[in-house]
């Protein structure tokens, strides 16, 4: 999995075996200018110099969730 910062302050959550987008999160309201990965946490700043910390789930956990839409996008599904 890799997590990329836009200019709209979204994280971005890809995943590297085929290149969907798995989710995003909004983390800030500017620039995102920072991605740091600390354990099973993700700590991000802005340009405004906001800093920002989540927990994240294991990435074999959502990327079992994701499936793909109709119009391609990405969608979350419970998995039974």
């Amino acid at each position: 999995m890799i997590v990329a910062g836009g200019s709209d302050g979204l994280l971005r959550f890809w995943d590297t075996s085929n290149g969907r987008l798995l989710w995003t999160l909004q983390a800030h309201s500017s620039y995102v200018i920072g991605v740091h990965y600390e354990g099973s946490e993700l700590v991000t700043c802005s340009r405004a110099g906001d800093v920002a910390r989540c927990a994240l789930p294991k990435p074999a956990e959502v990327i079992g969730l994701a499936a793909t839409k109709a119009d391609g996008g990405p969608a979350l599904r419970r998995e039974n």
